[in-house]
Order: structure tokens, then C-alpha cells, then sequence
């Protein structure tokens, strides 16, 4: 029997995910970017929110992207804000996408540093990730981790 806080997933009730990204500050390279974009339409995500700077220099870049990736989905968006610190930028993106009718917010990494090539690790984020969202409903939150080389995160 589930604790009063523990929801157990629905069965086949249909939910709206809208996927949130945020976008490196001062981006160089747009690869990061298309990695996530082409691993988010690879899992099945139709609907997703880019979140940026408004100050980022990457503007340009950002749109760019988006364009070249716009047809692969339901909905693409670039939300932009005013929050250098990338965490920061979470929130007013998920804001965002509830507010687009969003019944779920699944996060998604926008920082990518490797092409996307297929490989066992590759796969095994594929897979985590999918679960998250079979796991994931309106009324649970799922969290989840991954593995990069920078020590800093």
C-alpha cells in the first residue's frame, strides 16, 4: 500500500510531457545543443522547451539550432530569461512549460560534450531515461543522475 505521499503511477492515462532544456552560457560549440535535441527525439519527447540568456552571446546560435530541429517535433520553443547560472534557469523553464499545458516536466541535459554515437553508455541513459518517464506522472516526482567527465557537476 503506498505511503500517503507515494502515488502509484497510472496505468495507460494519457500525460503531456513537455521537455525542458537549458542551454550552456556562451555556448562555442552548438554540438552540446543538437546532442540534446536529437537524444530527446530519439527517446520520444514531441514537446520541448529550449531555455536560454537573454544576455548569452549564443543567442543567435541557440535559434539556429532550434530551427534545424523544429520539424523533428510536435512543439520546439526557446523561453528565453534573464538567469545566467544554469540552475537558475530550471525553474522559469518548467514555469514555462506548465504553462503551455504541460501535465509533466521531464528536465533534460543540455550540455552534452560527446557526439551521439551509439555505445553501451549511450544506451543505458536511453533506457534510464525512458523509465524516468514511464515512472514519471502528474502526481511524481522522479529524479535521476548521470555521469560526466567535468568535476564541477
Amino acid at each position: 500500500m503506498p505511503r500517503q505521499n507515494e502515488n502509484s503511477a497510472p496505468g495507460k492515462q494519457a500525460v503531456k510531457p513537455i521537455s525542458v532544456t537549458t542551454v550552456q552560457f556562451a555556448m562555442k560549440n552548438p554540438e552540446p545543443l543538437r546532442v540534446s535535441l536529437a537524444l530527446q527525439h530519439r527517446i520520444g519527447l514531441s514537446d520541448v522547451v529550449v531555455v536560454h540568456d537573454s544576455r548569452d552571446p549564443s543567442g543567435p546560435m541557440v535559434r539556429d539550432v532550434a530551427e534545424q530541429f523544429r520539424s523533428r517535433f510536435n512543439r520546439l520553443e526557446v523561453h528565453v530569461v534573464t538567469e545566467a547560472e544554469t540552475a537558475k534557469r530550471w525553474l522559469p523553464g518548467i514555469r514555462y512549460a506548465f504553462s503551455r499545458g504541460a501535465d509533466m516536466v521531464p528536465v533534460f541535459p543540455g550540455d552534452f560534450v560527446n557526439d551521439l554515437t551509439e555505445s553501451d553508455r549511450l544506451q543505458k541513459f536511453i533506457d534510464g531515461y525512458k523509465e524516468m518517464l514511464r515512472q514519471a506522472s502528474p502526481a511524481r516526482l522522479v529524479v535521476g543522475d548521470y555521469r560526466v567527465a567535468e568535476q564541477f557537476k
